[in-house]
């Protein structure tokens, strides 16, 4: 526990060394060494590999630019943690924290991969019979009692008292390890606001041994530099093409500043194929 919200008594304890804060840690490590406890994983090999005794505890940060796939890995390892051929031991909770996408919009991004069907297509059309098993499960999937989805951007006591309800809930099912994914992270304005999210976060994770934090958030990159890279030094394009999936929101406000900035833009929505 951070030694800011800490009692005198508790603080006490640590000075005297009378805390069994240590030796827990130890008894961890023998019980990982005897093969009596599993490590838990996020079922992706390169970042498994750099988590070498696992994820419990850990703060891990994934950053990529635009829609390059953080809210699909989210969901990737968000599966994998609950697959128990990947983690045997299933005593397992997860918050799955959508700071950008509500629901609505990830069970529409589950029923295109699902029934590889437009988005337009799926609200205009209802399922037929032969769907409606694959799209139960997919809803069952986001229903899981294990998994607490919160699509609201919290910060200060709000996030305080949220994962703190989560660690209660958790431990009243008997969810010994939890876990907290944080999709879009820079949906935060300010450094500052992020920098309490991230204090508040890490207060949380040193209150339960068991709580680990995953958070994924966006690079920036301005038009200026992307030019600047170019190697013709004298190329000034005025035109655009942006080639995107169709489940993403970024191509209008980009296109809009790029309009802004007086460039002609257009957008692709169904990828490569048609410029191979």
């Amino acid at each position: 526990r951070t030694i800011v919200n800490m009692t005198k008594q508790e603080i006490d304890l640590i000075l005297t060394g009378e805390n069994r804060e240590a030796v827990l840690a130890h008894t961890d490590i023998v019980n990982l060494q005897r093969k009596s406890s599993t490590i838990l994983k996020t079922g992706i090999d390169h970042l498994d590999n750099f988590l070498i005794a696992g994820l419990t505890n850990k703060m891990v940060f994934i950053g990529s630019r635009p829609s390059m796939g953080k809210t699909t890995s989210a969901e990737k390892i968000l599966t994998n943690l609950l697959n128990p051929e990947i983690n045997p031991d299933q005593n397992i909770s997860i918050l799955k924290m959508n700071l950008e996408m509500g629901m609505q919009s990830l069970l529409l991004r589950d029923y295109k991969k699902a029934r590889n069907r437009d988005m337009r297509d799926i609200l205009e059309r209802p399922f037929n019979e032969s769907e409606i098993p694959i799209i139960q499960k997919v809803v069952a999937k986001h229903n899981d009692s294990r998994i607490i989805n919160f699509s609201k951007t919290v910060n200060g006591e709000e996030l305080r008292y949220l994962l703190k309800q989560f660690i209660d809930i958790s431990n009243s099912k008997g969810l010994k390890q939890k876990v907290c994914i944080v999709d879009h992270l820079h949906i935060y304005p300010t450094k500052k606001e992020i920098d309490e999210v991230l204090f508040i976060c890490n207060e949380a994770k040193m209150s339960d041994p068991y709580l680990s934090f995953i958070f994924y958030f966006q690079f920036g990159r301005s038009l200026e530099e992307i030019w600047r890279d170019t190697k013709d030094k004298k190329a000034n394009p005025k035109t655009f093409l942006l080639i995107m999936p169709d489940y993403s929101d970024f191509p209008d406000l980009f296109l809009k500043n790029l309009e802004q900035s007086g460039y002609q833009a257009f957008v692709v929505t169904d990828k490569l194929p048609k410029f191979k």
